[in-house]
């Protein structure tokens, strides 16, 4: 009985309640050997990472000195820089190409099953650009100047104004530049003023020589202030070193277009603001006629040599990403026969968060454009842009009527099944010069 209760080790009897001790010890000597081999791994790798960023930050901070060889050319070469940042972050947006001629099924397919492919695609572009920094919109000089704490522009997108006086946070707006097609920073997206920070959206319009103004809200909806009144009515008003006057205003169904007199250090510059008024906050329009109506009315006032259009609406995301990706795809259609919307919703949230906010915003933006190659297609040469004003009178009625009732409307296609009717007797050909009107006569 004795006996069995000792083994040998090495030759040696040794008792039987030691060697489990021995082995006990084996094991949590091997369990902090790998506890410890794990720990230095991670944070090896930590390290590792660190320093990559540290040296990857070095070189664009190098990369950043040779482009800006001296003071004298600092703005082009930083500008240079930034823009090289900008594209080479915007190409990783995911892009779903559609060809103009499948155009209409696809998105009658999308629709079909309660809309489940839309939702399907807006909810995979959730997280696209949700890494992106916003360190400057969150330090304490900056956090009043934004609307909403949850809208922060990006770092390196941000527009930068001129600093006054080396003031900590002067160069500060909530706004960020959007490429266009082909045409880098062709727009800004941004906030509906602040009563503090008005004097600030004059100053970026007149440092970046912007010609156009959109305003996609009104300064109240549903009870809540969307946006601060920010232009003169009668006499004109100083902000900051920009004075402005208001030279005119002109009242339309569904908008309002204004010109502004800019007058800053002895130099005057004439900018156009256009309001659309019909268009409800995290909503979309009931009619896509009028919008491309007002579309295409600014479109002939933006000039290529233009400084960026810059539109807003409350927030500078919902309304905002809506319009100027319409523009966009606009814009691309002169040159190629597909259409991305998916493709450029998803670079635009590399720029700015949250633009498109809303899958109704994201649907509306295809029956836009569907009903946008309706009119193109049916309706050529009829579109006649005079002074800025749509002509829509055509042999005593009103054009954007005669639309409605022979034309199938993407959004009537979409969301009913409608009688179908017969577009010959509205044919270009039919149409005399003489019979289109001009909608000013109409009106007076």
């Amino acid at each position: 009985m004795v006996t069995s209760l000792y083994v040998y080790i090495l030759g040696k009897q040794v008792p039987f309640w030691l060697r489990t001790n021995i082995v006990v010890l084996i094991v949590l000597c091997a369990s902090l050997f790998i506890l410890v081999f794990v720990f230095t791994v991670i944070f090896g790798r930590k390290k590792y990472t660190r320093n990559r960023k540290t040296s990857h930050e070095n070189t664009q901070q190098n990369t950043k000195s040779a482009l800006v060889p001296s003071c004298q050319n600092r703005s082009a070469g930083k500008r240079k820089f930034d823009l090289l940042l900008e594209s080479e972050k915007s190409v990783k947006g995911m892009t779903r190409p559609v060809s103009i001629r499948d155009f209409k099924a696809w998105v009658d397919r999308s629709t079909s099953d309660s809309g489940y492919r839309f939702a399907e695609e807006f909810e995979s572009m959730r997280d696209v650009g949700k890494l992106e920094r916003h360190e400057v919109a969150s330090i304490p000089e900056n956090r009043g100047k934004n609307r909403y704490t949850n809208v922060l522009p990006y770092d390196y997108t941000r527009v930068k104004l001129s600093f006054i006086d080396d003031e900590q946070g002067s160069d500060y707006i909530n706004a960020n530049y959007i490429h266009g097609y082909k045409n880098p920073r062709a727009y800004i997206a941004t906030q509906g003023p602040l009563p503090s920070t008005t004097e600030d959206f004059w100053r970026m319009v007149w440092e970046q020589n912007s010609n156009v103004v959109v305003m996609l809200t009104q300064y109240m909806e549903r009870g809540k202030v969307k946006c601060s009144p920010y232009w003169p009515t009668t006499t004109p008003i100083k902000y900051g070193d920009v004075t402005v006057k208001r030279l005119s205003e002109h009242v339309y169904m569904e908008w309002v277009e204004r010109q502004f007199l800019l007058m800053c250090d002895g130099e005057k510059r004439t900018i156009t603001h256009c309001q659309y008024t019909a268009w409800p906050d995290h909503g979309v329009p009931k009619s896509s006629i009028e919008l491309l109506q007002f579309i295409q009315t600014v479109r002939t006032i933006q000039q290529p040599t233009d400084g960026p259009l810059i539109c807003h609406c409350s927030a500078g995301v919902g309304r905002t990403g809506t319009y100027i990706c319409i523009d966009i795809i606009m814009n691309k259609l002169q040159a190629e026969n597909n259409i991305d919307v998916y493709g450029v919703v998803s670079a635009m949230r590399t720029q700015r968060s949250s633009m498109v906010q809303t899958e109704d915003q994201y649907i509306f933006i295809h029956r836009v454009i569907l009903d946008y190659l309706i009119q193109k297609e049916t309706t050529d040469h009829i579109f006649i842009l005079k002074s800025g004003l749509l002509i829509n009178k055509v042999n005593g009625r009103t054009f954007s009527k005669l639309v409605d009732e022979n034309v199938e409307l993407a959004s009537e296609a979409l969301l009913s099944e409608e009688k179908q009717y017969d577009i010959s007797k509205s044919s270009p050909t039919s149409i005399k010069i003489e019979d289109i009107i001009d909608i000013n006569e109409t009106v007076a």
